[in-house]
């Protein structure tokens, strides 16, 4: 007896996930070059003032790897219904970013998906792009580039968004 199943698509079923495990393992394994890098400049030289800094290096150098591992089940999950992001940061009423573990989002509430480019020069120079989703409401959500490839990230949940939106 053969059976034959209908493949149904309902509403739960994700389309697409995103996740961060590439990014992870690469940035992984840059950190874990250069704290080998600067261990072993740390035997090979006898000079204790560099010894000393160089092992402040490499502690930031963990530190710095060990913030990266809390992303390591990050997702961005796309259904029919919703968009749904985990661990991304929402802007608050009073204009700074906070991180929110999750955010669902029906697709008929999204106002718009762009990019934009983050310059931050307090803490450290950083300059890269990001994704911003902003609602209706002006609420607005933010997709770190350090974890997606936001380069085509954008124009594929635009699309999504533009696909589902209609059904809605």
């Amino acid at each position: 007896m053969l059976l034959i199943m209908e493949n149904t698509l309902t509403d739960e079923q994700p389309l697409a996930v995103y996740k961060t495990t590439v990014s992870i393992i690469l940035s992984e394994l840059i950190y874990l070059g250069v704290i080998a890098l600067l261990g072993y400049v740390v035997f090979v030289i006898d000079v204790l003032w560099a010894q000393i800094l160089l092992g402040v290096c490499i502690a930031f150098a963990l530190w710095g790897c060990l913030l990266l591992l809390r992303h390591t089940k990050d997702r961005i999950i796309i259904t029919p219904k919703q968009l749904t992001l985990s661990n991304i940061y929402s802007k608050t009423e009073q204009g700074k970013w906070s991180s929110t573990p999750e955010a669902v989002i029906p697709w008929n509430i999204i106002k718009d998906i762009s990019s934009g480019f983050d310059i931050n020069i307090y803490n450290r120079i950083n300059i890269h792009k990001e994704i911003l989703v902003t609602l209706y409401d002006e609420t607005q959500y933010c997709i770190d580039s350090d974890l997606y490839d936001v380069f085509f990230l954008e124009r594929k949940l635009n699309a999504f968004r533009e696909e589902f939106r209609k059904k809605q």
